[in-house]
Parts: structure tokens; sequence; C-alpha cells
């Protein structure tokens, strides 16, 4: 028997027979790695491609009549994908996994992290669930299998606005032992008056837990306070040292941030920061020395929680990203969209220093992507929540290049759907995807059609989990309290790699389960 390989096939019904294929080109293959596809059907197996596939790693096929049929996947040397059965008279549609949730999804939104959770390549989900009012951590296979839960004995209401920020979720090695773990809060399981998470009580813990069998592997005192945190993991002491757990403990105000060890979960070092940080927490190599810094507010940190720099002095930062926006320029630049004090959309360099500012008033909501025209450009969106009612998105540069309307900045939800590498997005309010033109008028991608209970914002994932080089969007169906992967369903027309192959693509993702996750485009493979 030939030799298998998993290429992360999927095969969506099209109707009336038809099906479309979607498979991975995967770094030991050729540019031009020449692909067959076989159809089988009661164990006879007949090759439903005249010639080998060249440029795309995408089929559709018409079966002979409707009905369910196996499909595989040859590569130039005779290796054999897995297996993926689909109905050929099956309705169309771009469903590629889903799976019912193990608690019907409460009014509270539902957060989500994903990450190799079974060490074979193929990335699993865990979903922040509550139930009666209680929040449980909940691991599944991408297959949708259960794999573990915990009862995170946190009550699923928390803060002033009620949601579930105070459960941040971590998947990644952090130990090194090669092996995915799975970080958590949880509590002793006490009241908690109007069960509301207003702040920490006694015996609270950080909990890390293998991502495959949900075994505890440390627990230690959960030293944070308040009922807004975020959490984010790196390498602060070198790329051959366990990853680090960074803790940002407050949001507003002055704030603390506690660093702790991957492998024992012991306290690293602790620093009081006297000046408000962000909604999301960000650590990132900014200079390329192979130590990560940490971004918290204004302020960036070195591996060992002493200052590097600190940007000039502006209010709250609601969001914050640091990449490549300049790339002819040394390291990374940082992203600050700040509110209150000295508002405005900030890039600053490496070294804390603006590059530029734009004056600006109660920044709320961004994305970093990319759009025709502008080449490998990253476009920043910075949407405005106040009276100006000003939503442009601008480019590395500073200059404004667009202006949406206030729906637009505030119902889409952005994904890499597209095969040329541009950004699309999940419209809250219609639930489908669009694209936008250069007059910023939406254009509904065809086969884009999504669960009507489908709940975008801050509680989707895009990444590319299945199919070939373009993203998917996870997201809960409330209505069906299921969890589905949308993937797109029309022809690629070339062939790429995934990002999923870029290491920085998986550490940035990693950070979604953790405070307002900001969307930024995948690199270009």
């Amino acid at each position: 028997m030939a030799e298998s390989i998993h290429r992360h096939l999927t095969v969506l019904p099209r109707g009336e027979g038809e099906t479309y294929l979607s498979w991975r080109l995967l770094s030991l293959d050729t540019k031009d790695e020449p692909f067959r596809v076989e159809r089988g059907r009661e164990g006879q197996w007949a090759s439903v491609t005249p010639t080998p596939i060249l440029e795309s790693t995408d089929f559709c096929d018409r079966t002979p009549e409707a009905g369910v049929y196996d499909y595989r996947i040859l590569d130039g040397n005779g290796k054999i994908s897995e297996i993926v059965s689909v109905d050929s008279g099956k309705d169309p549609s771009n469903l590629a996994i889903e799976f019912a949730l193990r608690y019907a999804p409460e009014i509270y939104p539902t957060r989500m992290s994903t990450g190799d959770l079974l060490n074979d390549g193929r990335y699993g989900f865990v979903i922040v669930e509550s139930d009666n009012g209680r929040i449980h951590v909940c691991a599944y296979a991408q297959d949708g299998r259960h794999l573990w839960h915990f009862d995170s004995g946190l009550p699923s209401k928390g803060a002033w606005d009620g949601k579930t920020w105070h459960v941040p979720v971590i998947i990644l090695d952090v130990d090194g032992d090669g092996r995915t773990e799975v970080v958590f809060h949880r509590g002793p399981g006490a009241e908690f008056e109007d069960n509301r998470y207003a702040g920490a009580g006694a015996d609270e813990t950080l909990i890390c837990v293998d991502g495959e069998t949900g075994d505890i592997k440390w627990e230690v005192p959960w030293l944070a306070v308040n009922p807004r945190v975020m959490m984010t993991a790196g390498s602060l002491n070198g790329e051959d040292k366990p990853l680090s757990l960074v803790v940002l403990d407050g949001t507003y105000r002055d704030v603390r941030l506690i660093s702790h060890s991957g492998d024992t979960g012991k306290v690293e070092w602790q620093v009081d920061q006297a000046r408000g940080a962000g909604h999301n927490l960000d650590i990132d190599d900014i200079d390329g020395d192979g130590r990560m810094e940490v971004i918290c507010g204004g302020i960036c940190y070195n591996g060992d929680g002493s200052i590097r720099w600190e940007a000039e002095r502006f209010g709250h930062t609601d969001v914050s990203k640091p990449a490549h926006f300049l790339p002819d320029r040394e390291g990374k630049q940082i992203l600050f969209l700040s509110e209150k004090d000295q508002a405005g959309v900030y890039l600053v360099d490496k070294d804390g220093n603006t590059i530029w500012k734009v004056p600006y008033g109660h920044a709320h909501w961004s994305w970093i992507g990319r759009y025709a025209g502008k080449g490998d450009q990253l476009m920043i969106h910075a949407a405005e929540k106040g009276k100006l009612l000003y939503f442009p998105i601008f480019s590395p540069e500073g200059e404004e290049w667009m202006r949406l309307t206030k729906r637009q900045a505030h119902r889409f939800a952005a994904v890499g759907w597209n095969a040329d590498g541009t950004v699309a997005f999940a419209r809250r309010d219609a639930c489908h995807i669009v694209r936008l033109n250069e007059a910023a008028e939406e254009v509904v991608v065809p086969g884009s059609d999504l669960p009507t209970g489908s709940n975008f914002g801050r509680v989707q994932v895009a990444m590319d989990f299945i199919g070939d080089f373009r993203e998917n969007l996870g997201c809960i169906d409330h209505e069906h309290a299921t969890f589905y992967v949308a993937q797109n369903p029309l022809p690629a027309g070339r062939r790429a790699l995934s990002p999923t192959e870029d290491a920085n693509y998986v550490h940035e993702r990693a950070q979604i389960g953790s405070g307002y996750y900001t969307y930024i485009a995948p690199p270009q493979m």
C-alpha cells in the first residue's frame, strides 16, 4: 500500500452532484507538484483528473449520480492523502466543519482560541462556554470530537460590561516539551456577589494542562485582581528556552504585569505600570534579536521586565499591534489607536519613536489587511466610536486612503478569504462575506452565505485551518448551539503554501483567546 500523507483535504457539496475539493501544498512539495484526484465508492477507486493538476490545489468534480462518495489526493510520488467523504446530493454548503457545543450558548459572548491540541498539525479549538452562569473551558479536536473540559469555577459575567474577559486562554507549547499546552484562569467555585466577577477572590489559579488529555501540568496562584485581564505567551528568555506567560492585570488606569515561566508557572517578574494599558497585550520580537518584547499600552519591556522604551504620552490604547508596516525600516513598527488623552492613531518604530500620528476621537475597532491595487501594503483601518463618525483606512505612511460607513466599520469581521491575498469581511448583520471595491462598495462573494445564528465581531477566529492556503472563518452558531468552520468554495486559480508554515503566523493567531483581538493579514507565502 502506498505511503499516506495528511493534506488537510476538504470536500464540499455544491449541489446537483457537484463537489469542490481543496487541499494543501506542503513545504516538502515542489512548486509544480503534480496532483491527481481519485473518487471512490464501495472500495473501488478511479481517477477523475485526466491530466495532473499543476497550478492549483483544488478541483471541481461532478459525480455520476447523487450520493455519498469518497475522495483522496495522490501527489507526484504516489503518496495518498487522507480520505474524505461527501454527499454530492446535498445542497451547496461552505461549512467544512460543524459540531455541537457541549453547552448551549448563553447571552454573554463565548470566547475561543485555536492550536495544535493533538500535536499532529491539525488545529483544534478551545471554547470558553457557559452553563448556568458559570464558565466552562472546553477543548475539541478539529473534527469536533470532545477532548476534555474544565469547570472554571468562575461566573460568566464579569466587569462592568458583564463579559468574559476574566478567563483568557493561550494554546501553545509553553514548556518546550514538544506538546501543546492550554493555559487559562480558574477559581474554586466560590460564590460571587450577584454572580458577577468584579474582582479576584481567594484560591484562584493559573492552570496549565496538556492540550490533548487535559492532564494538569502545573497550577499556581492567580495574582491578578481585576475583572479585565489579558494574557499572552512568547520567547522572553530566548528561542531555546520555555515560553513566558505574561498576564496584564487591569486596563484603563495603572496596571500590573506578571510574567510566569511556561515550564513551572513560577513568577519570573512583575511590574507596576503607572500608565493605562489596552484591551490586548502584545508580545513580539520587534528588533529581530531572537528574544521577544512585551508591549503594554505605550511602554515596551525587555524579557526581564525592565523598560526598553516609553512612547510619547497618550491615553488608553484600544488597539495595538506590532508588524512590518514599513518593511524598508529596521525591525517592526507598532500601531496604537489611543483614546482620551492625546487620542489618535500612532505608528512608532522599534525604539518607540513616533513615525506619524493622526489626531482622532474614540478609537474602538481595527483590522489590518491588504487591498487590491495596494500590493503587499498592510492598510490600517481605525474606526471612531464617538461623535466624529470618522472611519478611515490609512496607508502604512499615515495617509488616508478610504472612508467607510459606521455600519461597515462596526459590523465587519476580517478574514483572508480571497485567493489574491486581499482582505474580506464577514458581515455581522447580513451573514455573508463581502469584499470592498475601490469605491468602498460592498461586493458579496459568491458561495459565502453563513448561518444566520452566527456571532461575529470579537468572538470569531480567522485562520487557515483546512483546505488550501486561504483562511477559514470559525464561528459559533448561537441558534443551533454549534461551532462551524466556513471555507471558500470558489476555485483559487493558483497555489501557495499555507501561512501555518510560518511560525510567526501561528504564534500571532495563538493570541486570539485573550482580550480584543485585532486581525492582521497572514503572510504572503
